[in-house]
C-alpha cells in the first residue's frame, strides 16, 4: 500500500498529465488549422505577387513551426510524466 505521500505525488502527476493530454490535443488541433491557413497564403502570395500577400505567407508559416515546436515540447512533457507515473507506480507495488 503507497504512503500517503506517494498517492498524493502520484495523483499530482496523474493530473499534470491529463493535462497535458488535453494540451496537446488542443496544439493538435491548432497545427492542422494554421497549417491549412499557411497553404492557403502561401498559394495566394504566389499568385498575387504582392509583397503584404508574401509577407502574410511567411508569417502564418512561422506560426506553423512554431505550433510544431510547442507540440514537440508538449508531446516530451507527456513522455517524461508517463515515465514519471511508471516510477511511481513500480515504487508503489514494491
Amino acid at each position: 500500500m503507497p504512503s500517503v505521500f506517494a498517492r498524493r505525488k502520484m495523483t499530482r502527476v496523474s493530473d499534470r498529465l491529463r493535462a497535458a493530454r488535453e494540451e496537446l490535443a488542443a496544439t493538435d488541433a491548432q497545427l492542422e488549422f494554421f497549417a491549412e491557413q499557411a497553404d492557403d497564403l502561401t498559394v495566394r502570395g504566389l499568385v498575387s505577387e504582392q509583397v503584404l500577400d508574401k509577407r502574410a505567407a511567411d508569417e502564418a508559416k512561422r506560426t506553423v513551426e512554431n505550433t510544431r515546436r510547442h507540440r514537440e515540447r508538449v508531446a516530451a512533457e507527456i513522455a517524461r510524466l508517463e515515465t514519471q507515473l511508471d516510477q511511481l507506480l513500480d515504487q508503489a507495488a514494491r
